[in-house]
């Protein structure tokens, strides 16, 4: 934790050495935000495995379940406790024959834009029968409700998985027709330029030739009175709009 002394000097130590990954990311020594409530001003990226990691858990009578996002889980999830359209189980079964979850190079040039300055759920745990409750035209919220950052929607760990890989594949030739990335932080302050184009020649089309983080303004931001701002108003689906 670069808040703390012990955190700060490591970081120090860290970028010092060169001996991290990533390299095209701001490190938390970097200040990426500025004045939210649910979000520290540092840099920071937020991943971590999903599939480790509890999103589920019902408990209730005789039942003691946990799912984590392992595809295993999620097909077991949508199986047992689906109250949505039955397609879903088509998209599942669509994702996995056409390999779309591997995730393959786009081979164009990719800007995502993403968000990490609201709290975004993670995961839920229910202490009652979910389908009883929906079956009684009720829905069905979780008791309790673990948070990580995001856009309010969209947890930032989530968002950037396919653009790591793309990243790489570009930097280490790591896919035939590999283009490079941008990643784009929605309300942030680090190396706000204006635009992804590397190289703009009014006589040629603009290029992108690198991998980059760039730092997104916004307006949907309140600060006239200087006061933190809870980002409520820069929430996912405030990107259209904004951008």
């Amino acid at each position: 934790d670069v808040s703390t002394p012990e955190g700060k000097a490591y970081w120090e130590q860290v970028v010092q050495s060169g001996n991290y990954t990533l390299k095209y990311f701001p490190t938390p020594l970097d200040n990426c935000t500025e004045g939210f409530k649910e979000r520290p001003d540092y840099c920071r990226m937020n991943t971590y495995n999903w599939s480790a990691i509890e999103s589920v858990f019902f408990k209730f009578g005789n039942i003691d379940i946990n799912y984590t996002a392992s595809t295993s889980d999620v097909h077991d999830l949508f199986t047992n406790w689906n109250s949505m359209n039955p397609d879903i189980f088509d998209y599942l079964e669509d994702a996995k024959s056409n390999d779309i979850y591997q995730l393959n190079n786009p081979q164009v040039p990719v800007t995502l834009v993403y968000g990490s300055h609201l709290n975004t759920p993670q995961g839920g745990k229910y202490y009652y029968d979910v389908k009883e409750a929906i079956e009684n035209d009720q829905h069905g919220f979780p008791n309790e409700t673990t948070w990580t950052s995001g856009d309010g929607t969209v947890p930032t760990s989530f968002s950037l998985i396919p653009a790591f890989k793309w990243a790489w594949e570009f930097n280490n030739k790591g896919a035939d027709g590999a283009k490079p990335v941008k990643f784009v932080e929605y309300c942030a302050t680090h190396n706000q330029r204006g635009t992804v184009y590397d190289v703009q020649d009014p006589s040629k089309p603009f290029e992108v030739n690198s991998v980059e983080y760039i730092g997104l303004d916004c307006d949907c931001l309140d600060r006239t009175d200087g006061s933190a701002d809870d980002g409520s108003d820069c929430s996912h689906g405030s990107y259209p709009s904004d951008l």
